[in-house]
């Protein structure tokens, strides 16, 4: 039989501040599951829930997605590749392939939104960015 000693954690805890605003946003999403039960049913909320976590095991990035659809804000999603490769301090390249991971998961679970990720950035790539530095003038 193999045993280990346990220690005392004596280290300091600057983030426990942080802790007890992160245990009210988890308090927050559980009042809303069960909001959401309360007007569906189990199954889909469970059904939710798995598809989230099954997004976030196949590719991290396709939750950052799907999230922000759900909520309905677009913003990040209309950024170009090179905006969203700027901030992230990535190449273009490295945002595009992590872009194609994460529909690829969102084809798996959620195709409607996969869809939607589509037309949008097909629509937005169709507008003309008037900070682009190859604008015609």
């Amino acid at each position: 039989m193999h045993t280990q000693q346990l220690t005392a954690n004596t280290q300091d805890r600057p983030h426990e501040v942080e802790r007890g605003e992160e245990a009210a946003i988890v308090g927050e999403i559980a009042v809303r599951l069960i909001e959401l039960k309360e007007l569906t049913s189990t199954s889909r909320v469970t059904t939710l829930i798995s598809k989230l976590h099954a997004i976030s095991l196949i590719d991290r990035e396709a939750l950052w997605i799907v999230l922000p659809v759900l909520t309905g804000d677009l913003s990040n999603l209309t950024k170009s590749y090179q905006e969203m490769a700027k901030a992230r301090e990535l190449d273009k390249q490295a945002i595009q392939q992590q872009v194609e991971r994460a529909l690829a998961a969102l084809k798996i679970h959620f195709p409607s939104i996969a869809a939607a990720y589509v037309d949008l950035r097909h629509i937005t790539a169709s507008i003309p960015n008037p900070n682009d530095p190859r604008k015609e003038t």
